[in-house]
């Protein structure tokens, strides 16, 4: 997570060894402590899979300002922290669609300047 372009970015890990997969959408909120919201990422914009690892473009991140979760993610500046999210994640292979929940605690997250 980056802190000053209010942008943050992962590692995706395809599970289809000769197929890309299409995100075709992100609707998340990242968790301190399971219940203080630190964040959402609403991106509307389809984004390529490809066989194995990859990194996603900087996704703009809306701050929950205010909270116990803010303050901890800047007191975590430099550092990481262990977040939870969750996400209705569009998917696209070939001519398939679906929507997915995603759910995800201790996720470690880099933060920052």
């Amino acid at each position: 997570m980056h802190l000053i372009s209010s942008t943050a970015t992962f590692t995706l890990l395809s599970p289809l060894p000769h197929t890309t997969l299409y995100i075709t959408s992100i609707a998340a909120t990242a968790f301190y402590n399971h219940t203080e919201p630190v964040g959402t990422i609403d991106y509307p914009y389809q984004l390529a899979v490809p066989p194995g690892a990859s990194q996603t473009p900087k996704l703009p991140v809306e701050w929950s300002l205010g909270g116990a979760g803010y303050s901890a993610v800047r007191d975590a500046l430099g550092g990481t922290l262990k977040l939870d999210a969750e996400a209705d994640v569009g998917v696209r292979i070939g001519a398939w669609h679906e929507k997915v929940w995603f759910k995800g605690d201790g996720i470690g997250a880099s933060i920052r300047l």
